[in-house]
């Protein structure tokens, strides 16, 4: 009898053993790296600017080409048999949202990773948040330098970096035919100074020139009329914008009006939503002279966009893209391979491993040349080209401009 009490008692204490250990594991954190992923899900957080000034440029139509890739993955069964959860938060492009829209990803929805970042100024704001939690960050349409240089373990970009972007607006300048007076007009805020310092640099070390204008124009700005002034003073044969879209259009609007339009502007690739820069103006009449830096391989008209655009507008009929849309397409397709690559024993430290593996690859092929990274360069795309605007139509002007870094 007493052997069998204490069988019972060594039962009951083994069962009790197991519930503590169960109760222990399940109050357990899990691992860092294992946090965004379950059985069957991996969640991707992302913050863009669905409301405030540049909300009708970007907002919902930049997410569109990020939707597209994840959404036919998941069309497909997922990653090794996990879906992709899109997690989206406001930043208005503004900083202080982006702080509190990581704040939300990282904490609130405790995301895998983070793919995100159309705006610049949101993008250096959220950035030391995101690395001090350790998530993967791929910026996808900020072109900032601060962003991915110097290179962090964490961070990383498929899309130009400002730097390059800079380089080539003022390599294409000077290719334009008897261009020796060279102006600036840019924002100086944190996107503005990205392109405008390293365009200095470049109109200094490798033409010996100083821009014969340096003008600043506000972002929120509804007028330039004191600006033009000064670049017709001035007298430059080539203006290089550093403006997003709707100041742009203000100060080409003013161009026409008072008189700079058959000066030659050349402007970031955020502009390359050109019909739009020309509906905001309320002109076309600058558009012949107006030339922007690309990171697409092809124009919306040419067949390899026009299937993507096919397979986006049987998904959302009621979405026009604008240029972003192939920056957040390549940044998703990065991700997609990093997760690929890493397996179905998925974590942070592997997806991140897999990425600085990743050599010449072809992320969807609307974008020209490849994604490279390694350990010590996070920043995995340098050519760019140009566009204008004819016949109602983007027109590929080139030059594509691949430097070295």
């Amino acid at each position: 009898m007493l052997s069998r009490r204490a069988s019972l008692s060594g039962v009951k204490s083994l069962f009790f053993l197991i519930a503590v250990v169960a109760l222990l594991l399940r109050a357990a954190p899990l691992p860092a790296q294992d946090i965004g992923v379950t059985n069957d899900t991996i969640k991707i957080g992302t913050f863009a600017p669905y409301s405030g000034p540049v909300a009708p440029q970007a907002g919902n139509p930049v997410q569109i080409g990020q939707r597209l890739v994840y959404d036919m993955v998941n069309e497909k069964g997922g990653i090794h048999g996990r879906k992709l959860v899109v997690i989206e938060e406001d930043d208005g492009c503004d900083p202080a949202k982006a702080i509190a829209a990581a704040k939300k990803l990282i904490h609130e929805h405790r995301v895998f990773l983070i793919q995100a970042a159309t705006c610049s100024n949101a993008a250096l704001a959220a950035k030391p948040l995101i690395v001090e939690a350790k998530i993967p960050f791929i910026a996808s349409g900020a072109t900032a330098i601060g962003i991915t240089y110097p290179t962090n373990p964490y961070v990383y970009t498929s899309t130009i970096t400002s730097d390059i972007e800079a380089e080539s607006q003022v390599d294409f300048a000077m290719s334009v035919p008897n261009a020796k007076r060279v102006a600036i007009i840019g924002h100086r805020d944190a996107w503005g100074l990205a392109k405008i310092e390293p365009a200095l640099k470049r109109l200094r070390e490798k033409y010996n020139l100083e821009p014969v204008a340096n003008e600043t124009l506000d972002r929120d700005a509804n007028d330039s009329t004191a600006q033009i002034l000064r670049l017709k003073a001035a007298r430059p044969d080539v203006v290089i914008l550093v403006l997003y879209i709707k100041e742009a259009s203000v100060f080409l609007r003013d161009a026409v009006k008072y008189g700079l339009d058959s000066t030659v502007f050349v402007g970031p690739y955020i502009l390359e939503d050109i019909p739009k820069t020309i509906s905001l103006a309320g002109t076309d009449a600058f558009a012949k002279n107006l030339f922007v830096v690309t990171i697409n391989r092809y124009t919306v008209d040419e067949p390899p966009m026009q299937n993507v655009m096919n397979q986006m507008k049987a998904r959302y009929p009621n979405v026009i893209p604008l240029a972003v849309f192939t920056a957040n397409h390549s940044a998703a397709s990065v991700v997609v391979e990093g997760l690929r690559r890493a397996g179905r024993d998925l974590t942070r430290e592997k997806f991140l491993a897999e990425l600085d593996r990743l050599k010449d690859f072809e992320d969807g092929g609307l974008l020209p040349g490849t994604i490279s990274f390694s350990p010590d360069n996070h920043r995995g795309r340098k050519t760019t080209s140009f566009v204008t605007y004819k016949d109602g139509h983007l027109v590929n002007v080139g030059p594509t401009y691949v430097p070295n870094r």
